[in-house]
């Protein structure tokens, strides 16, 4: 009897990286910007947590980025009113 032929071993796979994990980092940070930016300097926090938080949705497109956009915008509005409601309250009571 003959040895079967058997077929030449293949070519070992080429090495692929694993895929990177989405992260969420700017969008983490943006949400205590946002919720800083209630109740201290709106336009300071509030913009920082913006800007943080469109990067993380638009360049990044990290998973949270799109919540983060959204709760940046609305904490920023938010603190502005209360800043005016007190900023009132205060020329009210001079």
């Amino acid at each position: 009897m003959s040895d079967p032929q058997y077929p030449p071993p293949a070519a070992p796979a080429p090495y692929e990286p694993a895929p990177a994990k989405a992260s969420n980092v700017l969008s983490i940070i943006s949400f205590p910007l946002a919720a800083i930016a209630l109740l201290f300097v709106p336009i300071l926090f509030g913009g920082a947590a913006i800007v943080l938080a469109s990067i993380a949705k638009f360049k990044k497109h990290e998973p949270l980025g799109n919540i983060a956009f959204i709760i940046s915008i609305v904490a920023t509005v938010l603190g502005f009113i209360i800043g005016a409601i007190v900023g009132a309250m205060m020329v009210a009571n001079a």
